[in-house]
């Protein structure tokens, strides 16, 4: 016995969105893409300066391109900031770049903090 389905059809309706564009925006409306950047950078920051020095650096924030970067102690603030900033901020960049990342850092900013 043969039953008798009625047949349908999908029609494309004309408000119909991608999925991705609605998770886009879902993302975006509740802040968690500037999280999921941040965790990017936090990971190629360590990448760029390696285990030791990533240990004893914290990523803190990341605004109009400037990069903050707390450090655990004076000394290490001062050869960071003196001695190693463009080192780092070259290193970083390539690491970005690497990744073919659009996310472009100009100066980065170290201050002492508490770990």
């Amino acid at each position: 016995m043969k039953l008798n389905r009625p047949k349908i059809r999908w029609r494309y309706r004309k408000n119909a969105q991608q999925i991705g564009d609605l998770l886009k925006r879902y993302l975006k409306h509740h802040g968690i893409d500037k999280l999921l950047r941040f965790q990017k950078i936090y990971e190629f920051w360590s990448k760029a300066v390696g285990k030791e020095l990533a240990a004893q650096t914290r990523v803190v924030a990341l605004r109009r391109n400037v990069l903050t970067i707390e450090v655990a102690s004076s000394p290490l603030l001062a050869e960071l900031a003196g001695y190693r900033k463009h080192e780092l901020l070259e290193s970083l960049r390539r690491c970005l770049a690497e990744a073919k990342r659009k996310q472009y850092i100009d100066d980065l900013v170290f201050k002492l903090g508490r770990f």
